[in-house]
């Protein structure tokens, strides 16, 4: 009981936590100049840490995740700690909004000049009426899981447009949820 009861308020720290994050990197992320480092970045690293810290999330969860990243993918050109913000934040949806399948699979690829990221899960998906809108701060769709702040799809927007990508989000209600996100390539 108390082993229990002692995860339960680590997941809790951690998700508390993870709400300040997002926070403080919303509002410090209005001139990419003065708070981004760029360098080469391995997704393959991100991906590993990023789940890593989700590995209780996981395990209580009972998820089955699927990783597919190539040896050979070149790295991206972006900062390590808000990268690692984006991944955060589409696993942590991935997770929330996931029903009675608990599966998540993240692949990347490299497509022409980009590395392609794609987080999908087999969650309740996201209604066609309320897709346009999730990018939007403090939106929180009908379905919406309690405990988020409706930041963390506005962050990830936010973040992929600093680095000069793109972004794409797929949804079918029952189904799950694809979010894609093209990053440039180093050079």
């Amino acid at each position: 009981m108390s082993r229990e009861y002692a995860t339960m308020s680590i997941r809790e720290a951690n998700r508390l936590s993870r709400l300040v994050d997002n926070l403080l990197a919303y509002s410090r992320i209005t001139d990419a100049a003065d708070v981004y480092s760029f360098e080469p970045v391995s997704v393959e690293a991100v991906v590993t840490r990023t789940l890593q810290e989700f590995a209780g999330n996981i395990a209580h969860g009972r998820f089955e995740v699927d990783v597919e990243i190539p040896e050979d993918l070149p790295p991206v050109q972006a900062d390590p700690t808000a990268l690692g913000l984006m991944l955060n934040n589409l696993v942590d949806n991935a997770i929330r909004y996931s029903a009675e399948t608990r599966h998540m699979a993240i692949a990347a690829r490299r497509h022409d000049a980009v590395v392609v990221i794609e987080v999908r899960d087999r969650g309740v998906g996201i209604p066609p009426q309320e897709l346009q809108h999730v990018t939007r701060k403090f939106f929180r769709g009908r379905r919406s899981a309690a405990g988020g702040s409706g930041l963390g799809l506005a962050i990830v927007d936010r973040i992929v447009g600093d680095h000069g990508g793109s972004l794409e989000i797929r949804s079918v209600l029952g189904q799950g949820t694809t979010v894609t996100v093209a990053l440039p390539i180093a050079t």
